[in-house]
């Protein structure tokens, strides 16, 4: 069987896209305030 380089990369991009969209999400929605405020809360 033959490992077809190309079609791996797009499933990685594909996937690492996913994660960073629900981490973005998730990170928006956990961090308190809105507007200005959520970019200087810290964990």
């Amino acid at each position: 069987m033959t490992l077809n380089v190309r079609r791996l990369a797009g499933w990685a991009l594909i996937a690492g896209t996913i994660v960073a969209a629900v981490g973005y999400l998730a990170a928006n929605l956990l961090a308190p305030g809105s507007g200005d405020e959520v970019f200087r809360y810290r964990f």
